[in-house]
């Protein structure tokens, strides 16, 4: 893990006011086992972005791709099935709300 979920949060709500993004991002989990982090959105969406993606977006804020990738991911977030518990951190996880 590159960045902590801390500065992942910080890094993705500045974005997601800049896109203008109608959810709430409530907290990131970052997932050892996927490599991955996991973003709440308005208490029952989420979606994942790799770690190679995040990286991008700090190292190269303009890079066109990626923001667009981004951008896709965070509006066509996964709503949580009712099967699915609100996601709890395992030893390995960080949840920062």
């Amino acid at each position: 893990m590159k960045y902590s979920p801390e500065q992942v949060l910080e890094r993705i709500t500045e974005f997601a006011k800049e896109i203008n993004l109608r959810r709430t991002i409530d907290g990131v989990i970052y997932r050892n086992d996927y490599l991955d982090y996991q973003v709440l959105m308005d208490d029952r969406f989420h979606a994942e972005l790799r770690e190679k993606l995040i990286d991008v977006l700090f190292t190269d804020p303009n890079h066109a791709d990626t923001r667009r990738e981004i951008t896709y991911l965070l509006r066509h977030a996964f709503e949580f099935e009712e099967w699915e518990d609100v996601p709890a951190p395992s030893k390995e996880q960080d949840i920062i709300e």
